[in-house]
């Protein structure tokens, strides 16, 4: 199977990960490269997300998170809203809610270090809340649920060693990501 160079962004909700995906993108495919990003899966989940989730939402979102990032194997960049380690983030938050069984936990935890290790992700940048989320209709305004989420998320990072380049929104240079996406490509295709 041809394997995309795989660039994921990664946070909780509300700091800026879409936007940095398609302004990724955008600048990829004005170089020539034939990149392209998946549709942030829990927008799409039909059961309830964010604080009101549950094991089978979070299984959904998962599940279906892998299988765009395998619709996407066929491009030179795969630019991901998102990566594995995100979900698990809010799985564990769910978790220690009540909200989630052990059992679910264990599934998703384990699924996504067997994803992530057999299609490994090239660069994850994990991107830093910097504000409280804004109300767009979809995502929780919860600040403290957003803060959470994120130090969930840099604790899955660090117990697992999974390196991520940590910035903010008002500080990534998508062109210098970029750069370093060409020099790994250059590398592996030996061009």
């Amino acid at each position: 199977m041809k394997r995309a160079f795989k660039i994921a962004f990664s946070g909780a909700h509300g700091t800026g990960k879409t936007t940095a995906v398609n302004r990724f993108v955008e600048a990829a495919l004005k170089r020539g490269f034939d990149a392209a990003a998946n549709i942030e899966s829990s927008r799409r989940c039909p059961f309830a997300v964010n604080e009101f989730g549950s094991g089978e939402a979070q299984t959904w979102i998962m599940m279906d998170q892998i299988i765009q990032e395998t619709l996407l194997q066929n491009h030179m960049i795969a630019v991901l809203d998102r990566c594995v380690f995100d979900h698990v983030a809010y799985a564990r938050w769910l978790h220690k809610h009540g909200r989630l069984t052990g059992k679910q936990l264990s599934f998703l935890e384990t699924t996504a270090l067997k994803w992530a290790y057999a299609y490994p992700y090239n660069i994850i940048v994990l991107l830093t809340p910097v504000k409280p989320p804004r109300n767009d209709g979809f995502r929780s305004t919860n600040a403290k649920f957003q803060r959470e989420v994120d130090d969930e998320i840099r604790r899955i990072y660090v117990d697992n060693g999974v390196p991520a380049l940590q910035l903010t929104y008002k500080n990534l240079d998508v062109n210098w990501l970029l750069d370093f996406a060409a020099a790994y490509l250059r590398l592996a295709l030996h061009i």
